[in-house]
């Protein structure tokens, strides 16, 4: 049942997030003089803390780690739009699958975009606020849109609590797109 096992998923990794957050920072403000690694600053971190050989692992972990998450946000929008595309949402042709089973035109427009992204946008700063931005965003649909769902059986401050952190949320995503332009 959902009930008991998201608890079991979400609190492992939100302590795990918050708790390696704190010490990620309290390690970066602890290197004397460590400026200018805005784009490598978990190189920068085992470089000073293990070895150079060790920054130059964590470097190889992260691409993977991030070519993973590649993987899984083309994997996740091809199915949004399949589903877009049974539901009537989107023309029939995102739905329709190829000799694999993959919708074809999904699989395209789910690659493309972020490739198109990358084609254009070569800063790391400039990306990084684009992922904020549609992180932020993301998350402020997705809690707007389940607290005003009255089809949903929940409890009013659950409703309610939804409600306001999705408003809080909204704000934050004005102050972002506002401060990174």
């Amino acid at each position: 049942p959902v009930e008991r096992t998201s608890k079991r998923a979400i609190w492992p990794v939100l302590l795990e997030v918050s708790i390696l957050t704190f010490l990620l920072g309290i390690a970066m403000n602890a290197i004397p003089n460590l400026t200018n690694h805005t784009e490598d600053m978990l190189r920068a971190l085992g470089d000073y803390y293990i070895a150079p050989w060790y920054g130059q692992l964590i470097s190889i972990v992260f691409a993977f780690l991030l070519l993973s998450a590649v993987n899984t946000a083309i994997g996740a929008l091809v199915g949004i739009q399949f589903s877009m595309a049974r539901d009537r949402e989107l023309p029939a042709v995102f739905g329709r699958l190829n000799r694999f089973g993959m919708p074809t035109l999904a699989l395209i427009v789910a690659t493309s975009v972020p490739v198109l992204v990358l084609l254009t946008e070569h800063d790391l700063l400039r990306l990084a606020s684009f992922y904020a931005i549609g992180v932020v965003g993301a998350i402020t649909l997705n809690l707007g849109a389940t607290a005003t769902n009255f089809a949903l059986r929940l409890k009013p401050w659950e409703r309610t609590l939804l409600f306001v952190a999705a408003a809080v949320l909204f704000l934050i995503e004005l102050t972002i797109a506002f401060e990174k332009h």
